[in-house]
């Protein structure tokens, strides 16, 4: 019995960290949390204690056993858990942070729940606009300028005595230290060179990778838990196929398609290869993924939809998050309930 309880708890934490992607499995999950743990062992020991309070708390509700072996009230704070990692860094007040963010979210996706309302991330969002944009980035820069503060005071403490001592001191030797000093500074120019050159040859090699529209769309899937790294959007990609093959291939369709539409749209050639325009398109495809012809327009419009929401919210400061997945989704929805003529 007690075992049973343990294969249980287990299973409901890796769904949470699945059902990110809405994959209700737990290798999905399994898949995800390596792939970001390979990434940034402080952002997946984030995601592991988003996860774990999210989950822990939905014990407490009682009547929603099966919402929980879901992993339904983990996967919002997962994404708390990343997100207060990525913006505010390892610290006490990221962690308080990450902890009241769970608990928010968790609280919201399970009034939703009992709503019956398809709200997706949106627990995630609002918890994170509140928690982590208005409230923890003030403080984390507060935080900074004490610490700036305080650095520059104990700098300003530093015996002027001895520094002029030093200078008396070694004033004599900078006449017989000319000429070693040119000799210096052409060494320096030829290694800066040398530097240059073996850089640009990156750069070239790593614009050849990403003019491929597949490694841009392995991007975009690693950002939807706030990864850059190619071998995480893998990562993820594997764990979604495992569960949904065809979720998987959508997947990368849209993310394709809003970098197209990226591109049309004229926006910065950085956020597009970084995977910022394609993850919540990811999100939107994977949603409405299937074999009919009408998933395929709902993938298409909520896929651009949603390039167009970002893009929107990036112009008027407003932190993105998946906001732009849910709203196109939510739109979408709204557009799949018009009585339109079969084809």
């Amino acid at each position: 019995m007690k075992s049973q309880k343990i294969i249980f708890f287990i299973k409901s934490f890796l769904k949470g960290i699945g059902q990110i992607m809405l994959q209700d499995s737990m290798i999905t999950g399994l898949f995800f949390l390596v792939g970001v743990l390979f990434s940034s062992l402080e952002m997946g020991l984030g995601l592991i204690l988003g996860t774990l309070v999210g989950t822990l708390l939905g014990y407490t509700f009682k009547g929603y056993h099966k919402e929980l072996g879901m992993g339904l009230y983990g996967f919002n704070g997962a994404l708390v858990g990343t997100a207060a990692i990525f913006g505010l860094g390892m610290n006490y007040v990221s962690i308080l942070v990450l902890i009241a963010g769970s608990i928010l979210a968790t609280y919201l996706m399970h009034f939703a729940i009992k709503k019956s309302w398809s709200v997706f991330t949106f627990p995630f969002i609002l918890a994170s606009w509140l928690l982590i944009s208005l409230l923890g980035s003030p403080i984390k820069d507060a935080l900074i300028q004490k610490d700036s503060v305080l650095e520059k005071m104990e700098a300003s403490q530093v015996n002027t005595q001895e520094i002029n001592g030093i200078y008396s001191d070694e004033s004599h030797e900078y006449h017989d230290k000319d000429d070693d000093d040119s000799d210096d500074e052409d060494d320096d120019e030829d290694d800066e060179e040398d530097f240059l050159e073996q850089w640009e040859d990156r750069l070239e090699d790593v614009e050849d990778l990403r003019e491929d529209e597949f490694f841009n769309s392995l991007q975009s899937y690693g950002q939807v838990i706030f990864q850059g790294s190619l071998l995480t959007g893998l990562f993820c990609l594997l764990g979604v196929y495992y569960n949904k093959p065809i979720a998987a291939i959508y997947g990368v369709f849209g993310s394709i398609l809003a970098i197209l539409v990226a591109h049309i749209l004229q926006v910065e050639n950085k956020a597009i290869y970084e995977g910022l325009m394609g993850f919540n398109a990811v999100l939107c495809a994977i949603t409405f993924a299937g074999t009919g012809r009408r998933d395929g327009f709902a993938v298409v419009v909520s896929c651009s939809l949603s390039v167009i929401i970002y893009i929107t919210m990036q112009g008027m400061g407003i932190p993105q998050y998946t906001f732009p997945f849910v709203l196109g989704t939510w739109l979408m929805l709204l557009i799949q309930k018009i009585p339109f003529p079969k084809i």
